[in-house]
């Protein structure tokens, strides 16, 4: 091994080690995934659990849907009476989202996640092989982040899954690019283009944190011009923050107009508990069965697993105690900082931290800490296991004797753990199951024994061929450990539970016409469902219009679940939902909710004739507070149709005084353009229940007029007297924006891989006449 980072260290002669080549190690990989869910790759199941289904699928599906008509889908019309989609910072400008959109969804989802993690695996082998010169560490890295609990429970949110996957090459490449210049900080850019377009906001921030301390450290080494690797970060940096403008600024625009902000997560919900680092060494310690068999810690229901594995573990602790490099002790210190961090509410780092950073806030939970651990702990064994091969060949004395005294420190921890668990029970039965905690420490007991084994046998044995079996076998021992270590984590559903067109109302709802409505009891119901089968699961929630299912089926919807709302709207849908009248509301007739789960059965579904079309007109303006305005949208005796509230400042700039007879025609109605037509004697007000956000535009005749927030969250606009054509269209400006920097910045890339690859051509025609000259 060695300890800097110029260059790639020069690979072993050891026949056994370089068995592990990277096709090879491909295919090894590649055959563990496939044997974890043949179901997926075979295309008889797919996964469901948790926000697979709600959430990713279901987004998935209404951006299939807009990519088969040919539009972008900037706004959602289907849920929270309208939302941003695009602004969200989903998978949408992802370029590998061809995959999913092209291929059957019920199919391709799920292969497109166990892609990325395949990607993840080799992403880590080639990363480890760089810095340690091992084949075999980096197969034994590629294989622990591939497969450890946190990337497995990250199948359920394909963000995070794809940004995880991407985070290996982005620190090889980086490193690669503030070394090497050139090409390479193109290939990095690319690679950081691609992760920076997931959607997983934490763990990019925690990505290039991590490449920002080895870049720092790399500066204080020396080695090489600090100027010119400074000047090559930044510009890393720059190209990429260019090239996702396109996405980053309508997500900053969205984020400044959510309900999100520094004291968003105040509350550090889903923190680690204080005992929960325990479950690194002893993955079922005081967890809980829920739903489906996954298990899960008290009071944290964001990963059912963080379980790196236990060999894992021992030889990352062996790293950073035997093997004392720089750059191990670095990573070491920053995966017991996210590990603390992890803790939240239960330790006092993060509550520090976000005293000095409060911009932290907009993170609600503390738990995502570990997702970098996660990254590091593979990395770290890596190494470890890289120098207990080196130490044996180098035939340094003591080197098993120190092993074998961490070894038993790691047992009497489990042993420790297991007696706590036992003498110091925290909840009563059926919650505390002692037996399971004892299985789940006593098996990774066996397991630590195997892999201690192993790696005494595999440095010692001298045949190459027995190498090779025993470096194989050491690879299944860790897979197992992982594999074993919790029930599964995601379940499977045959595909056809994602069958559109599963729900059939009469009528049915649709855009631009009405809407349907689950109550609050029926909300809570759902959500707190527990049926013991899988398909019953799925069809009962589509049924049910839990969370965001309604895209699968095009249903209009008032509420959703979505990482950010607005804010108006998220304070609009906390006040509907908090009542628990069973009568149907004034606020819902505005709404033009035509269906509402029954007080007795939340599959089915009451019909109402008595609401209101989406666009009305005529209404008299009424002008308060926020508050105000809410409270009487509330009240029993709001009548939508002849009163909308309007903000105070609105008050000097319309001339509408009195309600007055208008005539409305609605020619079109789709997710981002409204079209209608007017006629009244004198000005009037129109009414959109609509979500209000600004991007939204008005237009009279073609000529902008202002758009107004009325009725607290939703959209008004005053026309003339006479007959007018009145379009409402949705313009983003600040995707707009993005889109030309990208287009610049990825002009500039192109033209700069021009200019190296034609420098590199003339050095080449130089060399061969005896006449070298710089490459550009």
């Amino acid at each position: 091994m060695t300890d800097e980072f110029e260059g790639q260290a020069p690979l072993p002669k050891d026949k056994a080690d370089s068995w592990f080549g990277p096709w090879r190690f491909a295919l090894i990989l590649f055959l563990l995934l496939f044997v974890a869910y043949p179901e997926v790759f075979s295309g008889q199941s797919t996964f469901f659990y948790r926000d697979f289904g709600p959430l990713a699928y279901s987004s998935a599906q209404y951006q299939r849907d807009c990519f088969w008509h040919g539009e972008l889908p900037f706004w959602n019309p289907l849920n929270n009476c309208g939302i941003p989609f695009l602004a969200q910072w989903g998978l949408t400008l992802y370029p590998l989202s061809l995959f999913y959109l092209l291929l059957p969804l019920s199919w391709s989802l799920g292969i497109f996640c166990l892609g990325h993690v395949f990607l993840a695996g080799l992403g880590m082998y080639f990363l480890v092989r760089r810095w340690t010169a091992s084949h075999f560490a980096g197969a034994f890295a590629g294989v622990a982040l591939a497969f450890n609990g946190m990337t497995i429970n990250d199948l359920q949110w394909p963000g995070y899954c794809v940004a995880l996957g991407w985070l290996p090459w982005v620190v090889l490449l980086a490193e690669r690019a503030w070394l090497q210049g050139g090409r390479t900080v193109l290939s990095a850019v690319g690679v950081g283009t691609l992760q920076m377009l997931t959607g997983a906001p934490e763990l990019i921030l925690l990505t290039w944190l991590l490449i920002l301390a080895l870049h720092v450290r790399q500066q204080c080494s020396g080695g090489i011009s600090r100027m010119r690797a400074a000047v090559r970060f930044i510009t890393m940096v720059a190209l990429i923050c260019g090239l996702t403008a396109i996405q980053l600024l309508p997500f900053l625009d969205f984020l400044m107009h959510s309900q999100r902000n520094p004291g968003f997560g105040q509350t550090m919900a889903w923190s680690m508990p204080g005992w929960g680092w325990a479950n690194l060494l002893v993955p079922l310690f005081f967890n809980f069965q829920w739903i489906h068999g996954v298990h899960y810690q008290y009071d944290q229901y964001l990963t059912s697993s963080y379980y790196s594995g236990i060999g894992v573990m021992a030889l990352a602790i062996a790293a950073v105690c035997l093997f004392r490099q720089t750059k191990v002790l670095l990573f070491g210190t920053i995966c017991v900082v996210c590990l603390a961090l992890s803790l939240g509410k239960h330790g006092c780092l993060y509550s520090w931290l976000l005293q000095i950073f409060p911009v932290l806030g907009f993170m609600r939970y503390p738990i995502k800490f570990v997702l970098m651990p996660a990254f590091l702990l593979p990395l770290l064994a890596a190494f470890g296991l890289a120098g207990v091969l080196a130490a044996q060949r180098d035939e340094k004395p003591g080197l098993w004797r120190r092993l074998a005294g961490l070894w038993v420190s790691v047992t009497g921890l489990i042993l420790l753990i297991l007696w706590f668990a036992w003498r110091y029970p925290q909840y009563d039965y059926p919650y505390n199951r002692w037996t399971e905690t004892l299985v789940s420490g006593l098996s990774r007991l066996g397991f630590l024994a195997l892999t201690g084994w192993l790696l005494w046998w595999t440095a010692r044995t001298a045949p190459v061929y027995r190498q090779r079996w025993l470096q194989l076998f050491f690879l299944l021992v860790v897979w197992l450990d992982l594999l074993t270590s919790v029930p599964r984590q995601n379940p499977t559903v045959p595909r056809w539970v994602y069958k559109p067109g599963l729900l059939q109302f009469s009528p049915q709802p649709k855009v631009g016409s009405t809407r349907a409505m689950t109550r609050p009891t029926a909300e809570q119901f759902l959500h707190e469902f527990m049926p013991t089968n899988e398909i019953e699961d799925v069809l009962f929630r589509r049924r049910g219009l839990y969370s965001d299912y309604n895209l699968i089926d095009g249903v209009p919807k008032v509420t959703g679940i979505f990482p950010m709302n607005l804010r108006e709207t998220d304070r609009f849908d906390s006040m509907l939902y908090a009542s628990t009248s069973q009568e149907y509301s004034p606020v819902e007739a505005f709404l033009s909710v035509s269906h509402i789960n029954t007080v007795s059965n939340v599959l089915a579904w009451e019909t109402h004739t008595n609401y209101l079309p989406l666009v009305t007109s005529g209404q008299r303006p009424a002008y308060t507070t926020d508050d105000d305005a809410l409270r009487a949208i509330f009240a029993a005796d709001f009548d939508a149709r002849r009163v909308v509230y309007l903000p105070l400042e609105a008050k000097a700039k319309i001339s509408v005084a009195e309600f007055s007879s208008t005539k409305l025609e609605v020619h079109r109605f789709t997710a981002q353009r409204i079209e209608c037509e007017t006629e009244s004697g004198r000005p009037a007000m129109v009414v959109v229940a609509q979500s209000y956000y600004h991007r939204w535009h008005a237009y009279v005749d073609g000529n902008r007029v202002p758009l107004w927030r009325a009725n607290y969250a939703f959209q008004a606009l005053e026309v003339p007297a006479g007959r007018h054509e009145v379009d409402l269209i949705y313009e983003d400006a600040a995707f707009r924006a993005g889109a030309v920097i990208s287009a610049i910045t990825l002009g500039a890339c192109f033209f700069v891989c021009g200019a190296v690859a034609g420098g590199q051509f003339v050095q080449r025609r130089d060399l061969k006449s005896n006449q070298p000259i710089n490459a550009v």
